[in-house]
């Protein structure tokens, strides 16, 4: 890691220039990876515009490995089975997962339909 101060130079320190770097090593490690799918969505057949629905599905890590940290799951709706760009976002949410090996998480998210 390096951290400088007075980047450009800016400031005049006389013979104190040579004084603005620290450096200090780092090690920056991988978790091993990790497999989520998603399974068992459960929504109504029908809602109509104003209704508040809740969608729930469960993520499941099919890995040898922890599945640990921060992510954003998301929420579209879709007149077939493969999402492309044009699919309007109904939700996403960004959450802490710690999830065991070959554990799963079950999600339940409220959708105000008068919002999306």
């Amino acid at each position: 890691m390096i951290a400088k101060a007075d980047n450009s130079c800016s400031v005049y320190e006389h013979t104190g220039e040579s004084n603005n770097i620290a450096t200090w090593p780092i090690s920056i490690f991988l978790p091993p990876p990790s497999d989520l799918i998603v399974t068992n969505v459960s929504l109504p057949d029908s809602a109509n515009a104003g209704d508040v629905v809740t969608i729930t599905y469960t993520l499941e890590n099919v890995s040898g490995n922890q599945a640990a940290g921060v992510m954003r799951d998301a929420i579209y709706f879709s007149a077939d089975t493969i999402w492309t760009i044009d699919d309007p976002l109904l939700a996403a949410e960004d959450r802490f997962i710690n999830i065991a090996a070959n554990g799963a998480l079950m999600i339940s998210v409220p959708l105000d339909l008068d919002r999306t």
